[in-house]
Formats: C-alpha cells, structure tokens, sequence
C-alpha cells in the first residue's frame, strides 16, 4: 500500500481509539449517577420508613397478573 492509504487507515484507527476513550469515560460517569441514584432512592426509603411507609396493594394487568405492595408516599415495593 501506499503512504497516502497507510495514512488514511491510521488517521481512522487513532480516530476510532478517541472515540472508544470517550465511550469509557460516558460509560464511568452513567455508572457514578447510577450509584448516586440508588444512595439517593435508599435515603428516601429510610426516611420514609421512619413515619411509616403506607403501603397499597398493586395488581399488574394481565391473566398471571402478580401482586405486589407499594408505599404511596415513597414507591417503595415490598
């Protein structure tokens, strides 16, 4: 091959590395929000468990249906 090819495929392999380095550092920060919604959705539940979690009974639509309770106030399932 030629400069000119080898030059092209290298300007496309280091363009793909970059954009394989962005993917990673997205995917680090979605997992960092992930772990701070669940620390955030578990200070809910225990404050909400402090008063009293008030719970209501859920039935999915369907034939096979399951029921489930569900805290009115904080959504919690139980």
């Amino acid at each position: 091959m030629n400069n000119n090819k080898m030059d092209k495929i290298n300007n496309l392999i280091k363009k793909k590395q970059e954009f394989l380095e962005i993917k990673s550092q997205y995917e680090y920060k979605i997992q960092k929000i992930k772990e701070t919604i669940h620390t955030i959705n578990m200070s809910i539940y225990n404050e909400c468990g402090k008063y009293g979690h008030k719970y209501c009974m859920e039935t999915e639509s369907g034939m096979y249906g399951e029921t489930y309770n569900i805290c009115e106030i904080c959504g919690m399932v139980n």
